[in-house]
């Protein structure tokens, strides 16, 4: 199949006193509804172990990939975003805005990633779920299926957010779970607490082991 991309030595960037290489595609293909041709210049990678040379994925604008990151499948990285330490973006994930991926997070299927959003940790993102504002979701949080996670939500520690589950404003942790149609605004959560159903939390406090459902 041979090489869709390039690293561009003349033209590089610094950062934490890294030096990445900005990327030329050497061939044309199609990441999602985006053209990639021959000669387009992409983002930065510290080496070509940052972005599969295989499939479509690919690193736009002034999007950045280092460190032990990879990116591979068909995966896009663009905007301002930065992915880097051990972090893995797989299948059509998509991160974009401000964003930034690290740690041991791994990204997969349809996920999506903006604004300045933050994923780290051990966080296992997968399915459609999607995280934005300037939330931050870390440690061993797992987030799956339709969730969306909003505003300036933080999910730590051993939190499952599941389902069509939607975050806002609020901070959930401790072994907590999110699912069904639970809506979360303004809350704090934590301990073992169970969100199901149609539930709706807003500005409240909960924690313990109590089960609410709707």
């Amino acid at each position: 199949m041979g090489k869709k991309y390039e690293l561009v030595l003349q033209d590089t960037l610094t950062l934490d006193g890294v030096i990445l290489y900005r990327i030329k595609a050497v061939k044309d293909f199609q990441v999602g509804k985006r053209q990639v041709k021959a000669g387009d210049l992409g983002g930065y990678l510290q080496s070509e172990s940052n972005l599969s040379q295989t499939s479509t994925c690919f690193v736009f604008d002034q999007a950045v990939v280092f460190g032990d990151a990879h990116v591979k499948d068909e995966a896009v990285v663009e905007g301002q975003a930065q992915v880097f330490d051990q972090a893995e973006v797989s299948d059509s994930a998509h991160i974009t805005g401000q964003s930034r991926v690290f740690g041991h997070a791994k990204l997969s299927e349809q996920v999506q990633i903006l604004d300045q959003a933050q994923v780290y940790g051990y966080a296992d993102l997968s399915d459609e779920a999607l995280i934005k504002g300037e939330s931050h979701i870390y440690d061993k949080a797992q987030i799956s299926d339709h969730a969306v996670i909003s505003g300036q939500s933080e999910v730590f520690n051993f939190v499952e957010v599941k389902d069509d589950a939607q975050i806002e404003d609020s901070q959930i942790h401790g072994h907590a779970e999110v699912s069904g149609q639970a809506r979360v605004s303004g809350s704090k959560i934590y301990g073992n607490v169970l969100l199901t159903a149609k539930v709706r939390i807003n500005g409240q406090r909960l924690y313990g082991e109590e089960v609410y459902r709707n």
